[in-house]
């Protein structure tokens, strides 16, 4: 039987996952999640389509404070899509690093499996990029919050190719230092 390849990452928590697939004269099955050691079991609470027209369009950096943090896994479905988490955990020993992907849906690599604890943001390197984002807590509006995408301290380079599309709210995220001592 065909096993999914599972790899490690820089911040523990998040985890590559080498999809398997099979192709043949119906089609393709790919392979993306089993719960297995690392990852151990994931509870779906919800999943949502993460679509975006246009290459440069920039969501983040978002998350849930507790007690409601999410787990995620991240999967692409069409182009290409940047992924960055930032570890939000106060207590980690990467508090405040970032660790980034760019998933393919034409590889079906990575799927990001990352447990909860992290900010996520995503940049769309092509027009019509999709992922579906699946988490393992239901959203709550009155605990989602978010850093600023471009926050000097996180100094995280994103591959921009010109000015990012960005909705309203995410513009308008607070620094990295400004929620450090809110929960330090």
């Amino acid at each position: 039987m065909k096993k999914i390849n599972i790899a490690l990452t820089a911040l523990v928590g998040v985890y590559e996952i080498s999809s398997w697939s099979m192709q043949d004269t119906r089609g393709l099955l790919v392979r993306f999640f089993e719960p297995t050691p690392p990852l151990g079991p994931f509870t779906l609470a919800e999943g949502s389509l993460i679509y975006s027209e246009k290459k440069n369009t920039l969501r983040g950096l978002h998350f849930q404070k507790d007690p409601k943090c999410e787990g995620k896994i991240i999967i692409p479905v069409s182009g290409r899509m940047w992924w960055v988490v930032v570890d939000v955990r106060p207590h980690s020993a990467t508090f405040g690093r970032h660790y980034s992907s760019t998933l393919s849906a034409y590889t079906h690599h990575p799927v990001l499996f990352v447990s909860p604890g992290f900010a996520h943001g995503c940049l769309a390197l092509e027009n019509e990029t999709s992922v579906i984002a699946l988490a393992d807590t239901r959203y709550d509006e009155t605990l989602a919050t978010g850093i600023i995408w471009n926050d000097p301290e996180l100094n995280i380079s994103w591959p921009l190719d010109g000015q990012p599309i960005m909705s309203e709210k995410h513009k308008q995220y607070d620094s990295f230092t400004a929620f450090r001592k809110e929960i330090l």
